[in-house]
């Protein structure tokens, strides 16, 4: 199996060490013949960039894209999926919360179900955030599967493996905070089969934001929310059609 492995990234002074603790885990995953990394550089410092593009000049396994101006996480992930050329692609943040080693779990429950053209959606075994964001996770979480009929037992989490060629065929609209969200509800959309599998999440320091902020926050993902549901009802009433190949 040939795999790529994809993230939006801004200003994230550990990503040097992050993508280079992917490629180890991956250059010794015997489940896997060849992998890509692709990052898509979000308009961070120009200093950021530049150290970016020099570590991994050297890399034929590492292609770094740049948006020509702040896009948010969703467009710059929408542009990673558009370059990929292996047959599945792990979506993951580039903070580092998620280890490269959850890949072992996927990798297992495919090969003993011997499974193919399946998503992977994931869930955290425990979040690490403010008291605020775990509340609004699960908050949105519970609407989310209501919307969609679902049982995630988390629709937030932006941990996905998924065949590339379904990622290449859907149009994805949300811009900032809402990325996992939309990338979760667009694959639903398509009826195709998946599996829920739980992953590990490094522990982080709990986000601090100021109440502004986080207001704004949860003003964005209760807009979205609506946008799905109202999505779904004009589907529903064939208003609209699905932007992916059948």
């Amino acid at each position: 199996m040939r795999i790529s492995v994809v993230s939006a990234v801004y200003n994230e002074m550990e990503i040097m060490n992050t993508v280079s603790s992917w490629i180890d885990y991956l250059k010794n995953c015997s489940e896997l013949s060849d992998f890509e990394v692709i990052l898509c550089d979000d308009y961070s410092d120009l200093d950021y960039f530049k150290k970016l593009q020099n570590h991994f000049k050297d890399n034929s396994r590492v292609t770094v894209l740049s948006n020509k101006k702040n896009e948010g996480p969703g467009y710059s992930f929408s542009r990673c999926f558009q370059a990929v050329k292996y047959e599945y692609t792990l979506i993951t943040d580039s903070d580092g919360q998620f280890p490269i080693e959850n890949l072992e779990r996927v990798l297992n429950v495919l090969s003993e179900k011997n499974m193919e053209n399946i998503v992977f959606f994931t869930h955290r075994e425990k979040k690490y955030d403010n008291m605020i964001n775990v509340v609004g996770q699960k908050i949105s979480n519970g609407l989310c599967n209501f919307i969609h009929k679902t049982k995630l037992n988390d629709f937030t989490c932006a941990y996905k493996f998924v065949p590339s060629k379904l990622l290449k065929n859907i149009y994805f609209d949300a811009r900032y905070m809402n990325y996992s969200l939309d990338h979760t509800a667009k694959l639903i959309e398509t009826e195709v089969e998946y599996i829920d599998v739980p992953v590990v999440c490094e522990i982080k320091e709990a986000r601090k934001r100021g109440v502004l902020k986080e207001l704004n926050r949860a003003i964005g993902r209760f807009l979205y929310i609506n946008h799905l549901w109202y999505r779904k009802f004009l589907l529903k009433r064939r208003v609209l059609f699905h932007h992916h190949n059948e």
